[in-house]
Order: structure tokens, then sequence, then C-alpha cells
């Protein structure tokens, strides 16, 4: 039964007919629930003592967090401490829980205590465990503390100025004066706004400004209160902050132009003064994959040099700059993507990058004087460098691979020798084969450009019968399909919905990232009309596999997505089964608020001919729809108001459409709330199951291949 675009009617149980082997054979295995998969702890931090001999880290999952201690030589772990997450409503619209939140763990300068954070609170904690003990505070002082490198500090801000106090006491001590810090602008995605950079020798504090153009960077010392400017001259679309040198001298800035054409790399000495241009990207679309204006920058341990990434060859790469002046060199080169940089000892650098599988990110050690690189990291997967060693001979990295959840492994720096784990994040009582397996797959759209992505499949997967599948994705920056753990915040739902029975699809359609600027940029001023047709020409190769039943494949996305996702079932009717929208991006419903520069230059404008913002709007079309939608909005979204949502919901109503509408209390663009997480899983899967006739009781022949 091929795949088109006819008019078929929505699907309804008693219609498909459709009973999974493979789900009745879950079920009969008591199969985890949601909460099995919403409790996998997740490392987030670590950091290594002084001595080298233990590490420190941290991991979390929704219902709990984690402090461990890792002893290197004995390869022993104990738990230092424990606490559940406390889901509760903070002023009716909010919720918030006591974690180890908000930035990495560090070790008391004598290498007794680990320093974590609660809120606007620093902890210490012994190596020994008992009572943590409050190292700092800033909870009835203002917003965003941050303690000092050397622990002697803690900054915060109240009334849109810097503020310190001193760790050991005194009274706090304010350090500007109108610098109106604590300004958002929504029209700006409040993305030029970044929490103020202690330097390394904990004498200064770096700040973003908004000044009579654009906006300014400012030093002020800590001691004397002197500020410092350092003004673009220009207008800008964002600015960051990249880093500190070693010695506190200097600063890397980065800033994007208004019309997202050009990005420039600035170095900014703390004496004042113009920053100087390191270097320049431009293009005649957008000059980034996203609207981050960051380099990724990484100085070297000596000050003088500096790595950053750049992809003014069509993909991201490193380059090498140097204090005294002269044209950056290049690093890394070819058809593949590098997603950091750091430092390792000798001068040499470590990468990661996806060479050969774009769906992975693999260690590898760069000479920065030029040479043969060498692969640290030998499993396949995705590798994220978590702390080095003291003495930077060893690596702690994170890894997610194609069969199993996120762990930690020590990695020698110097050799490709091999692993050491530190922690394995399989819950008691679930077993590999409770997670998916995950393969890469492409496809090519109508138009010929290859589409990528990855299979998410039950383990043990009985391909003589075909499942439900959901196709899922994003189309913009930030997230992609990989082998490992991945695909956002909704991985945990993917991943029980697998081993529900479903074959799972996670498609980079053009607009994403990771894949060069050919695929990232092939959305330009067409208003997703390209995407939709990718995400069509994926159901059609899922349909080809032969396991998966064609008139039962879903569609969900949420954010960017979940305008993509309605779009798609509107202007390609007959394709899908059903679909889940969550958060969709106000773009979807015609709000003029959402179209600024960033919309423009990626998918058109009002008044652009042809039009697309008024052809591409589901709303137009909503006639078309023929399966039923699942919408799901917070209240306190203010990424996406919930009034776009509103919109869409109208439509569906005047139409007469079947669909379903929830809305979250208090919940912001991303669920915080654990039941709000188990509530939508579980109300997503009801629907799914519902719509594409899961468990109509009686087995439905396998059709001709291909059908």
């Amino acid at each position: 039964m091929p795949l088109n675009h006819a008019r078929r009617g929505v699907l309804r149980p008693a219609a498909l007919l459709l009973l999974l082997a493979s789900t009745g054979a879950a079920r009969a295995q008591q199969a985890p629930g949601p909460e099995a998969y919403l409790g996998v702890k997740v490392p987030q931090s670590a950091a290594w003592s002084r001595d080298g001999r233990v590490i420190a880290y941290h991991v979390s999952s929704s219902f709990a967090d984690e402090i461990r201690l890792y002893d290197v030589a004995a390869r022993t772990t104990t738990v230092l401490l424990a606490r559940p997450r406390e889901d509760r409503e903070l002023d009716g619209t909010t919720a918030t829980g006591r974690y180890f939140g908000g930035e990495g763990l560090r070790w008391t300068p004598d290498g007794r205590e680990v320093v974590f954070r609660e809120g606007d609170t620093y902890f210490a904690v012994g190596r020994d465990g008992g009572a943590p003990r409050v190292l700092a505070s800033a909870e009835l002082l203002g917003d965003m503390a941050q303690l000092s490198p050397d622990q002697k500090w803690l900054s915060f801000i109240r009334d849109g100025d810097i503020w310190v106090q001193p760790v050991a006491g005194v009274a706090p001590r304010r350090l500007t004066t109108g610098q109106r810090f604590s300004v958002t602008d929504g029209t700006r995605f409040n993305r030029l706004f970044q929490w103020p950079p202690w330097s390394p020798d904990s004498r200064r504090i770096a700040f973003l400004t908004p000044a009579a153009r654009g906006f300014a960077v400012g030093v002020v010392e800590v001691e004397t209160g002197r500020v410092t400017r350092i003004s673009p001259a220009e207008d800008i679309a964002g600015m960051v902050i990249g880093e500190w040198s070693p010695n506190g001298q200097r600063l890397a800035i980065s800033r994007l132009s208004e019309d997202f054409r050009r990005k420039e790399l600035l170095l900014g000495d703390v004496s004042g003064g113009t920053p100087r241009v390191l270097w320049t990207d431009t293009d005649d679309r957008w000059v980034d994959h996203n609207i981050n204006p960051g380099f990724r920058v990484a100085w070297a341990p000596d000050g003088q040099r500096l790595a950053f990434l750049s992809n003014r060859t069509g993909w991201a790469h490193g380059y090498l700059a140097s204090v005294a002046g002269g044209e950056p060199a290049p690093l890394t080169g070819g058809d593949y993507e590098v997603s950091s940089l750091s430092w390792l000892p000798g001068g040499d650098l470590l990468a990661l990058t996806s060479q050969g599988d774009l769906h992975q990110r693999r260690p590898w050690r760069r000479p920065a004087a030029g040479g043969q690189a060498t692969l640290l990291g030998s499993a396949p997967g995705v590798y994220d460098v978590v702390a080095h060693s003291p003495d930077a001979s060893r690596l702690l990295v994170a890894l997610s691979g194609p069969e199993e959840p996120p762990g930690l492994w020590l990695l020698d720096a110097r050799t490709a020798g091999p692993p050491q784990r530190v922690y394995a994040s399989l819950p008691e009582g679930m077993t590999d084969g409770d997670f998916a397996r995950i393969e890469a797959t492409r496809f090519t759209s109508p138009d010929g450009m290859t589409i990528p992505a990855v299979l998410m499949l039950p383990k043990g997967l009985d391909r003589s019968r075909r499942h439900p599948a959901l196709i899922t994705m994003y189309g913009g920056w930030g997230q992609q399909a990989t082998l490992g753990w991945g695909a956002g915040l909704t991985h945990e739902f993917l991943q029980w919905l697998v081993r529900s029975g479903y074959v799972v699809m996670v498609v980079d359609p053009r607009g994403s990232e990771g894949y060069g600027a050919g695929l990232a940029k092939g959305l330009y001023r067409e208003a997703g009309g390209k995407q939709s047709e990718d995400m069509v020409a994926a159901a059609r190769h899922l349909s080809s596999l032969g396991y998966v039943e064609s008139r039962a494949i879903a569609l969900y996305g949420g954010s960017f997505s979940g305008w993509l996702t309605a779009q798609t079932m509107v202007h390609t009717p007959g394709v899908f089964g059903a679909g889940i929208a969550a958060a969709p991006s106000g773009w979807a419903i015609g709000d003029p608020r959402m179209h600024g520069t960033y919309w423009r230059i990626r998918l058109g404008a009002p008044g652009d001919t042809p039009d697309l913002t008024v052809e591409r709007n589901p709303i137009t079309h909503i006639d078309r729809l023929d399966a039923p939608l699942l919408v799901l909005h917070g209240t306190a979204d203010i990424n996406v108001p919930i009034a776009a949502a509103e919109r869409l919901v109208r439509a569906l109503i005047r139409a007469g459409k079947d669909f379903d509408y929830m809305v979250y209390p208090g919940e912001p663009h991303s669920w915080t709330r654990t039941d709000t997480k188990l509530d939508s899983f579980r109300r997503m899967k009801r629907f799914l199951d519902r719509a594409l006739g899961i468990g109509a009781g009686v087995p439905r022949p396998r059709a001709a291949a291909g059908g």
C-alpha cells in the first residue's frame, strides 16, 4: 500500500484492527513505565580533587539528585549526598525543587569538601559525608548569585547592578551603578544577557549592559569598584562574553549583527580601549546555524593563544589565533563538524568531532602545531568532556552509545588506551533490553536533498510484523539525531514508547545543524515547505522498511517543530495518522510579534511575494487536516505565549476537527515538574494508541513490502 497524499480519513481502532506482537510481548513482560525512564540518573557535572585521587560527580533524574565520590585507584564509589526532587508551587506559577544544579561541582581550596549549589545558596559537604554547611547565600540579597573562583566572594544582581559580599561575612557592597543589567528585551529572545563571569584570579567581573547604541561590555574591579567600558560601535542582535584569558587580563568577546549576516570575534583588554577584531564570518543568508553569537573559545594555558570554532567553510571547524596578531590558522577541515575544543598537556588540543559518521561526537587529540590526530575514544556514540585530571593526563567523559544510556568513563589523554568505567546510569530493575537500539539511516527528499535520521528500535524487534511508528524532529539549532541519548528533553518519552512496541524515527530535516551549511540553510526563505516534504519523505522511508505499518505513522514536535508538525499535517493530508504539537511556535498561527529578523531570513516575512507567512500558516488551510491533533502548552511559557496554542485551538474548533488540548498550569516552554512530565507522557501515548488503532484486538495480515 504505497504512500500518497490522498485523503483517507482519520484512523480509528475498529478501522485499523492493528495488534502488535511486540506490544503484547512488552505488556506480558510488564515493561517499565514512564517513571522508570524519568528515573534514569544522567551525569551532570564533576570535579577532580586537587590530588587527583577522587572524582566528585553529580547525577540527576526527574525524581532525585546524588553527589557521588569515585576513588580512581580503588575503583570504588560512595554516595556522598542524595536528595529527592520536591516539586512545589511557587507564587502559583512555577515549580522548583532541591537539587545540586545551576553550575558544576567544585572542591574547597583545602580539598576537604565538595561545594555544590541549590538555588542561590552554596553548600559544602565533607568527603566523609555528614550534614552540608552553608558556605554562602544570596537568597535574601538578590539574584544570579555566583561564587568567585577563590571562594572568597559572592556576587549577585540587585536593582539591575552587580553587588558582592565576602563569604566570611560583613555587609554586601554595590559595585556598579545604573548598569540596568537585569533589563530584558523580549524582541531579542532574552539571549543578550549572561551571568557576569568572574576573572580566574577573582579580581574582576565582566558584564553586558545596554548602551546608547547596542550593548557594551564592562569590567568592574572587586576591590575598588572601578568600571572600565569596552563598547562596540554598532547595534547588534547578540553579544556574548566568551572566556577570560588564564591571567585575567583579556576577554574573548563575540557579537552578531542585527541582520544575522556578520559575526565577529573580538579581543578586549581590561585596561579598556577598542577591542581588536580577530575573526569575521559573513554570509548572504545568515552567518551561523543558530542565533548564538559565540565562537566557543578555548584559551591556551599560556594565555597567548586561543582556539575557536567557525563555520566559514560551511562546516564548523577549529582555528587558532595568537594574541600577538596575525591571521588565525585552521586546525581542522573537511566535510564534518567539530563541536568543541579544549587544551591538553604539551600544547595539544582535544577536539570533539563527527568524522565519518555525522551522528557521533568522538574525541580526537590534535597537535596544535600540526600532525596526525589520535582517536581517544574507540566506543561509538556521543562524548562530552566533563573534567580533566589535575595533571591533564586523563579525561572524564560522559558517553552515551547506540544501545545504552549515558555513563562516565576515564580516558587516557595521551594515548588511545582502554577506558575505565566510572558510572553506569542503568537503574535497578531495568535491563539493557529496556532501552532502544539506535541506528543511523538516511533518505532522499523529493528535490534530491539527502536527509539524515536515526531509528530507535525495540531490541528483539519482530520484523515479520508491522509496527506503529512515530516521527519526531526539530529542524532548528541545538538538537541533533545522534547515536546516543539525545533528542532534547523528549528522549525519555521516546525510549518508553519504543519499549511499548513503537518504532521511532528522529529526523534532522533541512534547517538542522551538524551536517554543514547545505542542510542547515536549506530552508532559506521558503517557510518550511521543504521541511514538510522532508517529513513526508521520512514517512515514505519508514513505510518501505517492511516492519512499519504505513497507516500508523504519527508526527511529533515541540516549539519550532510543534509548528512544523501542524503545518506538515495540514499541507500533506493522507500521510500521518496523528500529530502532537507541544508549545507550537507563534509563527504557526500568524502571530506578527514572531516575525523578527531571525524568522524573516529563515522563513520569509509578511508582504513577501509570494507571502508564505499566509500560505504556510496551518490555520489558513486547517480544513485540510484529516487526522487527530494533540496540542500541549504551559501557561507560564514566555518563549511562545499560550496565545499561540489558543489561536490554533480556536481554528480547530471552528473547523470541527478531531483534537485534544492540554494546558499545564505554571509550566514554562519545557516542562519542569515531574508530575507534568508523567502526565504528558501518558497522555501522548494514550492519544497515539487511540488515533493509530493500537490494541484493537485482531491481528493484521502483513502488507506487501514497501506498502
